[in-house]
């Protein structure tokens, strides 16, 4: 019985671990691409751009992904954030650029399409290609 007991137990620890390990949300930032009639565009060019003047600054960071078939890059932010003080707040600015075919253009933060990523969660915006 004793022994069943100490299974038990060293099994509960061992639970306990595990689920203590668990990994935290990706950091992404999703960027959807769309044409004047509101339509997804795939394999448009999207880069974006850290935006050092942000409160608070945005460490210097630029990449560069394709719109997969469904019209939308995914940006990895993890690696940014990790980069991070530990007791930093952990946000960062982006300005979007997207091109496609003979079309460019870049995100308006007047009109609230700046990229806004924190660590640990999925932020997503659209942009609008012009006619």
């Amino acid at each position: 019985m004793k022994k069943l007991v100490s299974l038990f137990a060293f099994l509960m620890v061992g639970v306990l671990v595990l689920s203590s390990c668990k990994e935290k949300d990706p950091s992404v930032g999703k960027v959807f691409v769309r044409n004047y009639n509101n339509q997804l565009i795939s394999d448009a060019t999207v880069v974006i751009v850290g935006d050092k003047d942000s409160d608070p600054a945005t460490p210097s960071y630029t990449d560069t992904l394709t719109t997969n078939a469904s019209g939308f890059a995914a940006f990895d932010l993890s690696e940014l954030f990790d980069t991070y003080d530990k007791d930093a707040e952990k946000i960062a600015y982006f300005d979007v650029l997207v091109k496609y075919e003979d079309k460019e253009v870049w995100s308006d933060e007047s009109q609230d399409e700046q990229l806004k990523a924190r660590a640990h969660i999925t932020q997503v915006i659209t942009v609008y290609l012009p006619e």
